[in-house]
C-alpha cells in the first residue's frame, strides 16, 4: 500500500469492505492514490472484472472510464481522487466504463454507460483516507424505465395491448422494474426466498 498511514487506511478499508461487498450497487473503495482496496460483486458484474483482478491495481487501469465526449475520465488526474485529496466533493459524471467480455467469449472489450459518484471517507480526525466510488448502470436503469413505461401503457389499457394481469402480477412487475433483487422482492411480498 502506497498511501500514508497504512494501518489507519487498512482499518478504514476493512470497516467499509463488508458494507461495500453487500450493497447491490456497483461500488468499490480506492485509496487516495487510486489503489483499489475493495471491489464488490455488482461492480464485477458491471465491468466483467473479478475482485482478484482489481484489488491492488490503480482504479483508472481497471475502469478506464471515458466521458460522454470520449475524453479520459480515469487516470492519475482523476477528478474524484483530486477532490477527495482536497477535502471536497465533486459532481457526479456520466461516463462509459470498460466492460470486459465474459470468460470464454471472443468479443473485445466494450463501454457501458454509467453515472460515477464518489464519497470521501474520513478518519476520526476528519481527514479523507479512502474514496468510495458508486456507479449507476445506466443501461440497466434505462431498461427498467422501458419496463415501467410498458407497465403504465398496460395499466392504461391501450387497444394495442391485449394483457390482463391480476393486481398481484402488476405489483410484482413494478417491483422488478424498480430494480429490486429477487431476495428483496420476496421480502417485500412476504414470501420465502429459495
Amino acid at each position: 500500500m502506497t498511501s500514508a498511514e497504512p494501518r489507519e487506511l487498512d482499518l478504514l478499508a476493512r470497516e467499509t469492505a463488508s458494507q461495500v461487498s453487500q450493497t447491490p450497487e456497483p461500488s468499490f473503495v480506492a485509496a487516495l492514490d487510486g489503489e483499489v482496496l475493495t471491489w464488490n460483486p455488482a461492480i464485477g458484474t458491471l465491468t466483467g472484472v473479478r475482485e482478484a483482478e482489481a484489488l491492488g491495481r490503480r482504479c483508472w487501469d481497471v475502469l478506464a472510464a471515458i466521458t460522454a465526449d470520449g475524453s479520459p475520465l480515469c487516470g492519475a488526474s482523476c477528478p474524484f481522487l483530486a477532490a477527495a485529496n482536497a477535502g471536497r466533493s465533486s459532481t457526479p459524471v456520466e461516463a462509459r466504463v470498460l466492460k470486459v467480455p465474459g470468460r470464454g467469449r471472443a468479443a473485445g472489450p466494450a463501454r457501458r454507460p454509467a453515472v460515477v459518484r464518489h464519497v470521501a471517507l474520513q478518519d476520526v480526525t476528519g481527514t479523507a483516507r479512502v474514496v468510495l466510488h458508486l456507479l449507476e448502470d445506466l443501461q440497466a436503469h434505462r431498461g427498467r424505465e422501458r419496463v415501467t413505461d410498458h407497465l403504465s401503457a398496460m395499466r392504461a389499457g391501450p387497444a394495442g395491448l391485449d394483457v390482463d394481469l391480476a393486481p398481484r402480477e402488476y405489483e410484482i412487475l413494478e417491483l422488478l422494474a424498480a430494480g429490486l433483487t429477487t431476495r428483496d422482492l420476496a421480502a417485500q411480498l412476504g414470501l420465502r426466498h429459495a
